[in-house]
């Protein structure tokens, strides 16, 4: 018997054949993993996990874009500005129109 019969002879039992057919579980797992570890890690305050790299790709598209780069890719990360904004001054959620200065 040749060792790639051996090898294929319980295909279902190995570990990528069950992350497979687990993927949903999987993914819902590793999404609690990394909430818990970056929620431990930066103390809830999720604006500082986000704010950094949006600040760094701002201009990163806009001078040197990627051919990978989402069309939209711009719009969303000004959507993702205009978030973070809104959660560090919360007065504007209530009257996004006022002017507080």
């Amino acid at each position: 018997m040749e060792d790639s019969e051996v090898l294929f002879q319980n295909i279902d039992q190995w570990p990528v054949a069950k992350a497979s057919r687990e993927r949903k579980q999987f993914i819902e797992e590793l999404n609690a993993f990394t909430f818990e570890r970056l929620s431990q890690a930066y103390h809830n305050r999720f604006e500082d996990i986000i704010t950094k790299p949006v600040y760094l790709q701002k201009p990163r598209i806009k001078f040197t874009p990627c051919k990978v780069d989402h069309v939209d890719k711009k719009a969303y990360c000004n959507s993702i500005g205009s978030t973070l904004d809104l959660i560090n001054n919360p007065k504007d959620k209530e009257n996004p129109e006022a002017d507080y200065s």
